[in-house]
């Protein structure tokens, strides 16, 4: 493995920590931010959206619920590309697929 790759690699987990974080914290401009300027976010049932305006009003338009409660409640992928700009890798597209959800979930469809 070449040193651009290994930094390639550091970058992505950044920009997915950055993009997990914030989420979790609500905090949807930073969220949007590990997004490329026109970067494209498609949730599984929902149309698409360019922009990390649209990105911050997409997200911002649904219900949010915080648990104390642990236990499988809905998994699903990612699938993401990632472009370089500037010292960051950032998401250029991402594809949110909930593949199960437990009927009372937050994330049932």
């Amino acid at each position: 493995m070449q040193l651009w790759e290994l930094v390639a690699r550091e970058r992505i987990r950044d920009t997915l920590a950055r993009y997990n974080w914030s989420g979790d914290a609500l905090r949807l401009d930073e969220l949007a931010q590990t997004f490329c300027e026109d970067g494209e976010l498609e949730l599984r049932g929902s149309n698409l959206v360019r922009g990390r305006a649209a990105i911050v009003d997409l997200l911002g338009s649904l219900l949010f619920h915080r648990s104390h409660e642990i236990g499988l409640d809905h998994y699903g992928r990612y699938r993401d590309v990632f472009v370089p700009v500037d010292d960051h890798w950032l998401i250029r597209h991402r594809f949110v697929s909930t593949d199960w959800s437990a009927p009372e979930s937050t994330m049932a469809r």
